[in-house]
């Protein structure tokens, strides 16, 4: 397996840290914090009202932070996409889509349950916690192979 060269390092993070994207992406994953009531700021015990009891719908501030993570997870897919056309290795090539597959199979099944309006038995959230931490496993692993596309280690 031969290294990336500084080149093929840049291309990639040329995709990976495009200014809007990155803002973009931090912008969405601040505002999802603040949604959900777990923003290191936010007092204890003041989280949204998660269903509305008198319609059974989900909070408006908690679909927002569905369609934030849906959209987090759209960009991260199509950044997988782009990568996946570059001329790297085949072996890095591989590994930072899987990276980002993984992220955004994370945050689309992060969405799908915050979306939810039955309740979860423990089974079922003990299943959901298992699966997100399933793709955050396997994307940490694939990271781990491609660190100096991520990191300012490169060549």
């Amino acid at each position: 397996m031969s290294a990336p060269t500084k080149p093929q390092i840049a291309q990639v993070r040329a995709i990976l840290y495009k200014p809007s994207i990155v803002r973009q992406i931090s912008d969405d994953l601040s505002s999802i914090n603040v949604l959900l009531g777990v923003a290191a700021y936010t007092p204890s015990g003041s989280g949204p009202v998660w269903i509305i009891p008198h319609t059974g719908k989900v909070d408006s501030g908690i679909t927002e932070a569905v369609t934030r993570a849906l959209r987090t997870a759209s960009t991260l897919r199509q950044m997988a996409h782009q990568i996946s056309g570059l001329s790297i290795p085949a072996a890095d090539r591989t590994n930072l889509v899987k990276f980002l597959d993984s992220r955004a199979s994370a945050w689309t099944a992060r969405a799908n349950v915050w979306a939810q309006t039955t309740p979860l038995s423990s089974d079922k959230i003990k299943s959901i916690l298992s699966t997100i931490g399933g793709y955050e496993s396997v994307a940490v692993a694939a990271a781990k192979k491609v660190s100096a596309y991520l990191t300012g280690n490169g060549p």
